[in-house]
């Protein structure tokens, strides 16, 4: 049986990107190296992160988006 319809889960729009977000600090407890990392096996697909923060590693985590070219906005 399928809990989630997925017409009801995409967005409304005409991109048809699903947009995951995450609200925090960019520091290390929060694992933004992981998510960046699991979005490399997502780069084909239409979804994209998009993390809203600023810390210390903004600037390492923005190296390892452009290097790796996932779908990752780092919003401030």
């Amino acid at each position: 049986m399928n809990r989630f319809n997925p017409a009801d889960i995409l967005p409304k729009t005409t991109s048809k990107t699903f947009r995951v977000i995450s609200v925090g600090a960019l520091r290390t407890q929060k694992k933004y190296r992981y998510l960046i990392d699991a979005f490399t096996q997502l780069k084909n697909n239409n979804i994209e992160l998009h993390i809203y923060g600023v810390g210390n590693l903004q600037k390492e985590l923005q190296d390892k988006i452009d290097e790796t070219g996932v779908k990752v906005v780092l919003k401030g």
